[in-house]
């Protein structure tokens, strides 16, 4: 058996670590609503979030970066 161990790394500063989270939801119409959120590990600000009923690599990739250019 194998044991890991890790320590969480130390946030000093906004911007230092990020949370990304895919969330999806359903409509009472049966739409299927996709959700990506970004939070701010530190400081807990709400970043950006993308809804649509489809999220591709491009429009993730694009909303990362419009948090980016922040």
């Amino acid at each position: 058996m194998f044991q890991v161990s890790a320590t969480a790394p130390t946030l000093e500063h906004a911007h230092h670590q990020w949370s990304l989270d895919f969330v999806s939801d359903t409509t009472v119409q049966a739409c299927v609503l996709l959700l990506l959120t970004v939070i701010d590990v530190y400081t807990w600000e709400f970043l950006a979030i993308e809804t649509d009923t489809s999220l591709g690599g491009r429009r993730v990739t694009a909303a990362l970066g419009k948090v980016l250019e922040r």
